[in-house]
């Protein structure tokens, strides 16, 4: 199930969530935003994996795994598919085409 939802789900909702943003006749500041935050969360939990930025060391996900991560890891492992899901949905929200509401003159 967790194959199912990293690889199908997670890409599936964002994409649809970005599509949606992409064709609604939204500021472009705010359809760029949750690649923005996507892209701030996943350097964030890059820096605490490489050791840059200290990071509490929780255990959430992990609490009864023989071989425990921080849960940093997975939210960083997280933002990929993420990432992945709003790109798609960029491209098809680009891809729409987006009907005129001025009427044909002659």
């Amino acid at each position: 199930m967790d194959s199912v939802t990293f690889f199908l789900i997670v890409p599936s909702v964002c994409a649809l969530a970005q599509c949606i943003l992409t064709y609604s006749p939204l500021p472009r500041r705010v359809k760029q935003a949750p690649a923005a935050l996507a892209l701030a969360v996943g350097l964030v939990c890059f820096l605490g994996i490489v050791g840059r930025l200290p990071l509490p060391e929780t255990y959430y996900f992990d609490r009864n795994s023989f071989l425990a991560f921080p849960d940093y890891w997975h939210i960083g492992l997280f933002c990929i598919p993420v990432l992945v899901g709003l790109g798609i949905g960029a491209a098809l929200g680009c891809l729409i085409p987006k009907e005129c509401d001025k009427e044909e003159k002659p």
